[in-house]
């Protein structure tokens, strides 16, 4: 974010990431806290949430992946782009 040669929009597009990347962040750091404090009796229900959270998460990655796959000529999914 130092860069002072970004443009405004290029700026703006890594803030913006930098925003979604907090929130996953902490997404995974409260499914922690939820799996560490979780009992014999809350088990089953943070079970289902971490699960979850997890594909939630794992989705968001996948779609970064993917903005990334489409702007380089590398095509390391194989997925034509």
């Amino acid at each position: 974010m130092a860069d002072t040669k970004l443009k405004p929009s290029e700026r703006n597009d890594h803030e913006t990431l930098k925003t979604e990347l907090d929130r996953e962040k902490n997404k995974v750091e409260r499914l922690i806290t939820r799996a560490e404090g979780a009992t014999d009796a809350t088990w089953t229900a943070a079970k289902a949430e971490i699960e979850q959270g997890a594909e939630e998460v794992k989705g968001w990655w996948a779609r970064q992946k993917e903005m990334v796959d489409k702007k380089t000529t590398a095509d390391k999914d194989k997925d034509g782009h």
